[in-house]
């Protein structure tokens, strides 16, 4: 039977936001000061880059890492505020895993995402 070694990585892009930000600010943020939230959204991703290109100077198959994408009811933010902000953090992080051939990426994401 095959070990798996994996590299955790706690709250990325959103979760990391939110919390830190006290009453709110960095989801408004996303809607009043787009530039700055794009600044701070890639500096968390920049510094998860390294931490994923560090766990793969150290061998791992694959990478685990948490989000809190919504509530109990509902998502946080819009698809559309998905697709600008964190998508392409997302994707900047998981470059360099993704061009190593470490296909497994899991994510366990928080929050009630229902269709109708």
């Amino acid at each position: 039977m095959k070990s798996w070694l994996i590299g955790q990585y706690s709250y990325l892009l959103l979760r990391t936001g939110v919390p830190g930000d006290g009453d709110g600010n960095f989801l408004m943020a996303l809607l009043t000061e787009p530039e700055a939230a794009h600044t701070f959204c890639h500096g968390l991703a920049d510094y998860a880059r390294r931490i994923f290109d560090r766990y793969l100077d150290l061998g791992v198959d694959g990478i685990h890492f948490s989000e809190d994408l919504g509530t109990q009811r509902a998502l946080m933010i819009s698809p559309a505020l998905f697709r600008e902000f964190l998508l392409p953090e997302y994707r900047y992080c998981f470059e360099n895993v993704l061009k190593a051939g470490k296909s497994w990426i899991s994510i366990a994401a928080v929050g009630g995402c229902h269709c109708c």
